[in-house]
């Protein structure tokens, strides 16, 4: 049980076979991790009118996820003490997603979308 993990002839890759498991489930989460933050980032989106269509990364290898929302599910999320990019994360509709606007065609795309909802949002309120 304490015998060390070598690789080879003489490539020592652990002391033992539980810091090998441990290294090993560590890479795994990390792995995981890393799958679902990039999951939510949107890759595209596209509009068509009120509806946008939203394309993620998928699960799996070259993959992907759509989802279609409408302007008026559109919301920005609060911000959390935990997620650094806060500024950048999005509801659409019931998934929540991380828009930059590096992603867009030129920036004055995005900030359309934004500048779209906030004026629907003020013509709703001084009905």
């Amino acid at each position: 049980m304490n015998e060390p993990v070598i690789i080879g002839h003489d490539v020592v890759i652990a002391n033992n076979a539980m810091e090998c498991f441990i290294y090993l489930g560590a890479f795994v989460i990390f792995h995981v991790a890393v799958k679902i933050l990039l999951s939510k980032y949107v890759i595209r989106l596209y509009q068509n009118g009120d509806k946008y269509l939203a394309v993620f990364k998928g699960h799996t290898y070259n993959s992907i996820k759509k989802h279609e929302f409408h302007l008026d599910e559109f919301k920005k999320l609060n911000p959390t003490l935990v997620v650094s990019w806060s500024d950048a994360r999005f509801a659409l509709g019931e998934k929540h997603g991380i828009i930059l606007e590096n992603y867009f065609k030129t920036p004055e795309y995005f900030h359309n979308l934004l500048n779209k909802k906030k004026a629907k949002d003020s013509v709703r309120e001084s009905d």
